[in-house]
C-alpha cells in the first residue's frame, strides 16, 4: 500500500462506523493497559539485575513474546495530535486531485 497517510475524525464517519471504531479502540485502551502492566511487573522482577543504562526490551511479533537487553530508552513527551478531517471530505479531495480511492 502506497501513498500519503491522512488523519480521519471518527465522528464524520458512519454510525455503524463509529460504533465499530469506538469498539475497537476501547479494546485497545485494555489491551494497551495490559501490555503496561505485564512490561511493568517484568521490570520490576527483573530489573535489579539490569546493567546501568539498560533496560528489558519486548517484541510480541506473530503473537510470540521476544525479551532482550538493550539502552535504556529516553522518554519523549507525547506528540500535539495533527488536524484531522472527515472521511468523505478527504475522499473527495482525493477524487478531485485525480487519485483513485
Amino acid at each position: 500500500m502506497s501513498g500519503d497517510w491522512k488523519e480521519i475524525d471518527p465522528s464524520t464517519l458512519l454510525p455503524h462506523l463509529q460504533e465499530a471504531y469506538t469498539g475497537m479502540k476501547a479494546q485497545y485502551r485494555v489491551y494497551a493497559a495490559d501490555k503496561a502492566k505485564f512490561e511493568q511487573a517484568m521490570r520490576e522482577a527483573f530489573g535489579a539485575n539490569m546493567p546501568e543504562g539498560q533496560e528489558l526490551k519486548f517484541g510480541y511479533n506473530f503473537g510470540k513474546l521476544s525479551v532482550a537487553v538493550g539502552p535504556a530508552r529516553e522518554r519523549k513527551p507525547k506528540k500535539e495530535p495533527k488536524d484531522s478531517q472527515g472521511l468523505a471530505d478527504w475522499l473527495s479531495a482525493q477524487a478531485q486531485g485525480g487519485h483513485r480511492a
